[in-house]
């Protein structure tokens, strides 16, 4: 008698991690189909219809000549610079307000 018990529990066990297991597969593959029917739609909306020459992609640097080259590191020098500042000012404007609250500052 205990033998049956356990066996049908363990019957029980197996066949509700299976159940569960094909419900979170059936809901993974729901969103995979809705994810994949939002890129259709973008791509039939990026220039009528999917036409990526339109797409602004960066040049591979092994095809530049060195004048091309320069102006895309200077691009992205400028770029990093930029960033660069944004995260300095945000930086010191929450150590400005960290300080004001500890009573450091008062502005």
């Amino acid at each position: 008698m205990l033998w049956f018990v356990i066996w049908a529990s363990l019957l029980l066990g197996w066949a509700v991690a299976v159940a569960l297991s094909l419900r979170w597969l059936w809901r993974q593959a729901k969103a995979l189909m809705a994810a994949l029917e939002e890129l259709g739609s973008a791509l039939e909306r990026l220039d009528g219809g999917g036409n990526f020459a339109a797409a602004k992609v960066q040049p591979v640097a092994i095809n530049l000549d060195p004048t091309q080259l320069d102006q895309v590191r200077r691009d992205l020098r400028n770029r990093r610079a930029r960033r660069r500042q944004r995260r300095q000012a945000a930086h010191q404007s929450t150590y400005r307000q960290w300080a004001v609250l500890a009573g450091w500052r008062d502005e």
